[in-house]
Order: structure tokens, then sequence, then C-alpha cells
């Protein structure tokens, strides 16, 4: 796994724009998560 797939959103498949991270240890964009949390 290279660096940018690690550092990248698995929602919008680009690099984290203010990244976070849920309890499951997953990480989003701050933006991405908060739109698409349900």
């Amino acid at each position: 796994e290279s660096l940018q797939d690690k550092a990248s959103c698995s929602i919008c498949l680009e690099l984290f724009q203010g990244p976070v991270s849920i309890h499951c240890g997953h990480s989003f964009c701050q933006a991405c998560i908060t739109e698409n949390w349900e």
C-alpha cells in the first residue's frame, strides 16, 4: 500500500482534507464523512 493510498479518503479518493478518524480506525475527509454519515 502506497503512502498516497494511506493518505487518501475512501469516499472521494483524494488526499485527506481535514482528516478525521472514526471509532473503527478508518479515516476520511471531514466534509466527506459529515456529508455521508448515516
